[in-house]
């Protein structure tokens, strides 16, 4: 998956070495699947990698580019069926979750809209999804709940301003 104009900026031209940072190895909880982030010290692109263990090889899960800048933080983890990877990523312009299926690829947005997400976790049932986001309005935060396949998000607090919110 590269940028749409790839070919224009770097056809033709001699490759240029970067500094990057690696993170992990994050292990699905089963121990099938190992998974690699990567992002450039430039902070432009950002990769999650699938290692094959036996043969030391490498598999793009996932790419974001953005000549800005590409948020690394905002969180992973491993879906109740240990298949596939949740992540943060800002690849529509908004900081949403997202899953990648480590066997086929495959990819779900599960939040989506004009506002940003911060702070997903499960619940301890592990159907749930929770959540702040600044969907009312950009400077206010509020807590949600969503089902862990994404779908409709229950707003849980109502007060004007940054709610701040940690499940016991």
């Amino acid at each position: 998956e590269y940028a749409a104009d790839y070919p224009e900026r770097y056809e033709g031209k001699e490759p240029q070495e970067r500094p990057v940072r690696f993170s992990g190895p994050a292990w699905s909880p089963d121990g099938k699947y190992c998974v690699i982030n990567a992002s450039s010290s430039d902070n432009k692109d950002r990769w999650i990698l699938l290692l094959d263990v036996s043969t030391g090889g490498l598999k793009l899960l996932d790419r974001q580019r953005d000549e800005a800048w590409v948020s690394y933080g905002g969180g992973s983890g491993w879906m109740p069926d240990n298949k596939r990877l949740w992540y943060v990523s800002e690849k529509s312009g908004y900081r949403h979750i997202y899953w990648v299926n480590c066997e086929t690829g495959n990819k779900k947005q599960l939040t989506q809209g004009d506002f940003e997400v911060s702070g997903p976790y499960f619940s301890k049932s592990k159907k749930h999804w929770y959540f702040h986001t600044n969907e009312v309005h950009p400077g206010e935060k509020h807590f949600y709940r969503m089902p862990l396949e994404g779908g409709a998000r229950e707003q849980l607090t109502n007060m004007t301003g940054s709610n701040s919110v940690q499940l016991s």
